[in-house]
């Protein structure tokens, strides 16, 4: 579990990387220029929870 969890938070982390400089490149055409890539990162951020001792473990209301 740990590690597909490390390999989902690298992954939102290049693809966050590749946002900021997409961003940076294109400046004020860059909600056109890299919709994509702002998708697919929302779509990341909707899908990879936290899981493990610091997501749902440690925020547990019931505990």
């Amino acid at each position: 579990m740990m590690r597909e969890q490390w390999i989902r938070t690298y992954e939102l982390r290049i693809t966050h990387e590749a946002l900021r400089k997409c961003k940076q490149y294109h400046r004020e055409d860059s909600q056109k220029n890299c919709r994509p890539l702002i998708l697919k990162y929302m779509k990341m951020i909707e899908t990879y929870p936290l899981q493990g001792y610091l997501g749902y473990q440690k925020n547990d209301p019931s505990k």
